[in-house]
């Protein structure tokens, strides 16, 4: 709110993404790469450049007005697939991080806001293509059926994560229907809406997790300082403060100081324009598992399978 305030529905209002989220941007990134650094950063620095490729798609090929829909669409990807972890991990007591939802249920629901958001766009833009309409409209229907299909042969409907499916079916789906048809503007204000909503969730979800679970962090002088904010949910949020307070500090330089290199390099880290950017980023990098993943080239399979080719028959 102090956001919509200050900036309006403008897409000034998009620093809030950078402003409350770069705290949660690092700790995703130090958290993936807490347990063994080495073992990892081979694979998050390939999601890393994979996540600049579509940053780079994003802002060459995306049209302005489509805008606003692909990236709350790829954002809500992350954020659905963040939601179904918290509902069945704390199913479990919060003991071990999972997601064990049927895959109707999970994609499907992933689908189906995909769907809506598609409408959304088609309304708002004004696209004139009555077959995308209905093909969007036929897909969210056939969706809902498999969906409720699928509760219903479950073998154990008490388990169903029902807060999942009423916040972001029952409520969600709806509201972005009839945000296509009454909002007047461009739609700045709802990607932040959910922005902030996805921090302050894993936020909530994280400090649960920690009272439960604290993690004791054997570690001495720098990476002791990176790492200890897993210890206990106060040192969490203490960290969460005093990353809050330095990306507050960047927002008032670039909107308040006058030496404009200052300015310069603290709007890569706070302007609205870069909110797309790391948001991408983190979202493209939060896809990888929680293992590494295996590589494996055989150079003696490779040669035999050349072998077999005849290379006469291939055309200069």
């Amino acid at each position: 709110m102090p956001f919509l305030l200050i900036f309006g529905n403008t897409l000034a209002i998009w620093s809030a993404i950078l402003v409350v989220g770069m705290p949660h941007f690092i700790f995703a990134t130090i958290g993936y790469l807490a347990s063994n650094p080495k073992k990892f950063l081979l694979q998050f620095a390939l999601a890393f450049f994979f996540g600049l490729f579509l940053a780079y798609m994003y802002y060459t090929r995306v049209p302005n007005a489509l805008a606003p829909f692909i990236f709350l669409a790829y954002f809500m990807w992350h954020l659905l697939i963040n939601e179904q972890m918290f509902e069945s991990t704390i199913a479990t007591g919060y003991e071990k991080w999972q997601n064990k939802w049927p895959i109707v249920i999970s994609w499907g629901s992933i689908a189906l806001v995909v769907a809506s958001l598609g409408i959304a766009a088609y309304y708002q833009i004004g696209i004139n293509n009555l077959y995308l309409l209905y093909g969007l409209w036929t897909l969210i229907f056939v969706l809902i059926f498999s969906i409720a299909l699928s509760i219903l042969r479950s073998q154990n409907q008490n388990r169903a994560p029902w807060g999942f499916l009423f916040i972001f079916i029952v409520l969600l789906v709806p509201a972005i229907l009839l945000f296509a048809r009454v909002w007047q503007g461009v739609a700045y204000a709802p990607p932040v809406f959910l922005a902030l909503f996805h921090f302050v969730s894993w936020y909530v979800f994280y400090t649960k997790r920690l009272r439960k679970y604290p993690r004791t962090i054997q570690e001495f002088g720098f990476k002791k300082l990176i790492y200890s904010w897993k210890n206990s949910a106060r040192m969490f949020w203490l960290y969460i403060l005093i990353l809050q307070s330095i990306w507050v500090i960047f927002l008032l330089v670039y909107l308040y100081y006058p030496n404009q290199s200052l300015k310069s390099a603290t709007s890569f880290l706070v302007s609205p324009q870069w909110a797309p950017f790391w948001t991408i980023i983190h979202v493209t990098t939060s896809f990888l598992p929680p293992r590494q993943i295996a590589l494996k080239f055989s150079l003696n399979k490779s040669i035999r399978v050349l072998g077999k080719l005849n290379l006469a028959k291939i055309p200069n």
